[in-house]
C-alpha cells in the first residue's frame, strides 16, 4: 500500500532509512508522472526541499539517480515546479551531479536540467559556473550516446552570451556535435542537429569555423536535404540557412538556391513540420530578391497562403507567415497580384488585424503595407474586403508599433486613388492623422503627416478642405519647425499639395493661414538656407503653386515679399537641377499672361532690379538641363510680352 503524500515527503528527510528514501523517491516520481494535481500537491508539501537536500548531501548512486529523476519530473511541464526547484537552489547541485563517476546519474541529472529549463527558460552566466560550462560541453562528446545527446540538448540552452559562445568554440563543442549527430540513431541526429541549428542561429561564425575546418561536415549536413524524415530535412536547413547569415549572396552555396529553397517550400505542405518552416523561410530570402524570386518561382506564395487558412488560431504560426508574406509582398508586384486577386487569403490578413497579439497585428499591417504599394486596379482589392474600418481602428491600437504600422499602410492606401481617399475620409481618417501628426514619437509624427500629405495629393476641393478644418494652421507652422528635416520636408509637401491645382480654394487658403502662408514660406527658406536643398525646392514648389493658382494680390505680394525676393537670384543658380526648375516656375508663374499690364510691368521691373531677367537668359541659353532651358526660354518670352514700367 503507497504512503500518504505527506509522509512520503517526511522521509525524504536526511535522518530516514536509505531503502525508505530510495522508495519515498520511486512513490513520488511514479505518482507525479501526467498527474498534474498530484504535483501541485507535492509541491504544497515541500518535496522539492527534500529533492534538493539529496542532491545536496547524498552520494548513494540510487538516491541521486531517482530524486534527480524525481526533480525533473515535478518540473516538467509545470513551470511552478521549475521555479521551485530553482527557489530551493537546486540547480548548483544538480550541476555537481554532472562529474559523477556513474554515467547513469549523469544522464539522469541531463534530463532533470532540460526539464527545468523548459520551452525559452534559459539559465543566466552567473548560474552557470564555467566549470561547468566545460563539463557540459565535455559530455557531448561522451562515449553514452544518451548522455552526448542529453548534454547536446543542453548547450544551445546554456550557451547564452558572446564569452560562453566563445568557450564552446574553444572546447570543440560544434565539431563535437557534428561528429555526434552522425553517430547516433536517426531519432537522435536530428535532435542533435535541432541543437546545432539552435546554437548557430545566434553564432552563425560556430558552423562557418567548423565548416572551413572540415568541408565533410557541411556536406553531411548537404546530404541530410534527402531524407525521408521531414524533421531531418528542416533541421538541416536549418543549419545551412544559419551558415549563410550574413554573408553575400555571392558566398553563398549553390545548395541553398538549388536545394534548401526547394526543400522548404515543399515542406510548406509537411503536417510534420509546415508550422516551422516560414520563419526559417524567411530568414534566407529576406533582403535578397534573388532568393525572393527562387521561392516564388516554387510556388511558395499559394503555399503560404494556403497554410494561413490552417493557422488563423495559431498566433506563432501566424506571425510567422505573415512576415514572410509581408517579405515577398515588399517589392514584387507578381506576388502581390497573387495575394490581391485571391479574396479569401486577403480577408484572412484582414482578420489578423484583430489579433490579440500585437506583434501578429504589426506583421498583418507589414503584409498590407507591401501590398498597398501595388497599380492602382490591384489596390481596389483592398477596398473591395473593407479594409478602411481594421485599419482605421489600428490608428488607436494601444501598441505604438501598431500604429506606426497602420499609419505606414494607410499613406500607401491613399496615394494617387481618391476612390480609398473618399472612403478613408468618411471614416474619420483625417481627424486621426490630424491627432497622431502631434504624437510624441517622432516616427508615428512622420507617417501621421506623410498621409494627410498623400491624402491631399491631387485631393479633391471637398478632401483638401477637410484637411484644413482639422488641422490648425499653427500646428502645420510647428510641424515646419521640427528638428526632422525628413519631418519638415513632409510638412511642407503636405502645404504645397494643399495650393496645387485649380480645385484649391484661395478663399479658404487664406481664411486657413491667416493670411501668413507668404511670410511661413519666406522664413523656412532663410531658416533652412542651403543646408537642405530638398526643402527649399518644396517651399519653392509651393511659392509656384501659390503663385499659380492665386490671383494679381497672391502674385503682388509674393513680388513684394523682400526675403523671397532676395533668394531668388541664388535659387536659380544652384547646382542642384530640381531647384533651378522650381525657382524658374515660380518666375514664370507670377508673370503670367492674363494679368493686368500695370501689375506685370511692377513685377518685371522688380525682377529686372533683382538681377533675375539676366540669370534667366543665362539659363536659357547654357544650361545643360534641356527641361531648364524650355523653361528658361517661356520666362524670356513673358518677360518680352511684358511693356515696361513707365518710370
Amino acid at each position: 500500500m503507497v504512503a500518504r503524500p505527506e509522509e512520503l515527503v517526511s522521509r525524504l528527510a536526511s535522518g530516514s532509512d536509505p531503502d525508505s528514501r530510495l522508495k519515498a523517491l520511486r512513490d513520488i516520481k511514479n505518482q507525479v508522472i501526467g498527474n498534474k494535481r498530484k504535483k501541485r500537491l507535492y509541491l504544497q508539501l515541500g518535496a522539492v526541499s527534500g529533492l534538493v537536500q539529496i542532491l545536496e548531501h547524498s552520494d548513494d548512486t540510487q538516491l541521486l539517480i531517482q530524486s534527480a529523476t524525481a526533480a525533473g519530473s515535478l518540473a516538467y511541464g509545470s513551470q511552478q515546479g521549475a521555479e521551485a526547484f530553482l527557489a530551493c537552489n537546486g540547480l548548483q547541485p544538480l550541476l555537481r551531479t554532472l562529474w559523477h563517476s556513474d554515467l547513469r546519474v549523469v544522464e539522469a541529472s541531463l534530463r532533470a536540467l532540460r526539464c527545468v529549463f523548459q520551452n525559452e527558460a534559459r539559465p543566466s552566466e552567473q548560474q552557470v559556473a564555467t566549470e561547468a560550462f566545460i563539463q557540459l560541453v565535455t559530455l557531448s562528446g561522451s562515449g553514452s550516446y544518451l548522455v552526448a545527446v542529453g548534454a547536446a540538448r543542453l548547450l544551445p540552452v546554456f550557451c547564452t552570451t558572446d564569452s560562453q559562445a566563445s568557450l564552446l568554440e574553444q572546447q570543440g563543442g560544434v565539431r563535437k556535435l557534428l561528429h555526434l549527430s552522425h553517430a547516433v540513431h536517426a531519432t537522435q541526429h536530428e535532435i542533435v542537429l535541432e541543437a546545432l541549428a539552435r546554437l548557430t542561429a545566434t553564432w552563425p561564425g560556430l558552423m562557418r569555423a567548423a565548416f572551413a575546418e572540415d568541408d565533410s561536415f557541411k556536406r553531411k549536413i548537404e546530404e541530410q536535404l534527402k531524407s525521408p524524415s521531414p524533421e531531418a530535412r528542416f533541421v538541416a536547413c536549418l543549419c545551412l540557412a544559419n551558415y549563410c547569415q550574413g554573408r553575400s549572396l555571392d558566398a553563398h552555396p549553390p545548395t541553398l538556391q538549388s536545394q534548401v529553397l526547394p526543400t522548404l517550400v515543399r515542406l510548406l505542405g509537411n503536417p510534420a513540420v509546415r508550422f516551422s518552416v516560414p520563419r526559417c523561410l524567411n530568414s534566407i530570402i529576406e533582403g535578397s530578391d534573388v532568393l525572393q524570386k527562387v521561392a516564388t518561382d516554387f510556388e511558395a506564395i499559394p503555399k503560404l497562403a494556403h497554410l494561413l487558412h490552417a493557422a488563423i488560431s495559431n498566433q506563432a504560426a501566424l506571425l510567422d507567415l505573415l512576415q514572410t508574406l509581408a517579405t515577398l509582398c515588399q517589392h514584387h508586384e507578381a506576388n502581390r497580384r497573387q495575394l490581391l486577386t485571391d479574396h479569401t487569403t486577403l480577408k484572412l490578413i484582414l482578420g489578423a488585424l484583430e489579433s490579440p497579439d500585437a506583434s501578429v497585428r504589426v506583421a498583418a499591417c507589414s503584409c498590407l503595407r507591401g501590398l498597398s504599394r501595388s497599380v492602382k486596379n490591384l489596390r481596389c482589392s483592398l477596398v473591395d474586403v473593407d479594409i478602411a474600418q481594421p485599419l482605421m481602428k489600428l490608428l488607436s491600437d494601444p501598441n505604438l508599433e501598431v500604429q506606426q504600422m497602420a499609419t505606414a499602410v494607410l499613406c500607401n492606401m491613399v496615394l494617387d486613388f481618391a476612390v480609398v481617399k473618399d472612403v478613408l475620409v468618411a471614416a474619420g481618417c483625417v481627424d486621426k492623422l490630424v491627432s497622431l501628426a502631434t504624437s510624441m514619437d517622432s516616427d508615428l509624427r512622420l507617417n501621421a503627416v506623410w498621409g494627410l500629405q498623400n491624402l491631399a495629393f491631387r485631393g479633391s476641393l471637398e478632401v483638401k478642405g477637410s484637411i484644413m478644418s482639422a488641422l490648425p494652421w499653427t500646428t502645420l507652422t510647428s510641424l515646419l519647425r521640427d528638428e526632422s528635416p525628413e519631418l519638415q520636408g513632409k510638412a511642407l509637401s503636405l502645404l504645397q499639395n494643399l495650393v496645387h491645382g485649380s480645385n484649391t480654394s484661395m478663399t479658404q487658403l487664406t481664411a486657413w493661414t491667416g493670411g501668413n502662408i507668404l511670410e511661413e514660406l519666406a522664413q523656412v527658406l532663410y531658416r533652412i538656407g542651403d543646408k537642405e536643398s530638398s526643402l527649399q525646392e518644396h517651399a519653392m514648389q509651393t511659392l509656384g503653386n501659390l503663385a499659380g493658382i492665386g490671383g494679381e494680390d497672391e502674385r503682388d505680394e509674393i513680388i513684394n515679399n523682400p526675403g523671397i525676393l532676395s533668394l531668388l537670384p541664388t535659387l536659380l543658380a544652384s547646382s542642384q537641377e530640381r531647384l533651378r526648375l522650381a525657382a524658374l516656375w515660380l518666375v514664370i508663374n507670377i508673370i503670367p499672361v492674363g494679368d493686368r499690364e500695370t501689375c506685370l510691368a511692377m513685377r518685371r521691373t522688380k525682377l529686372d532690379h533683382a538681377g533675375i531677367k539676366s540669370i534667366v537668359q543665362q539659363l536659357r541659353d547654357t544650361d545643360p538641363s534641356q527641361d531648364i532651358r524650355e523653361r528658361a526660354t517661356t520666362a524670356c518670352n513673358r518677360f518680352l510680352s511684358i511693356m515696361e514700367e513707365p518710370p
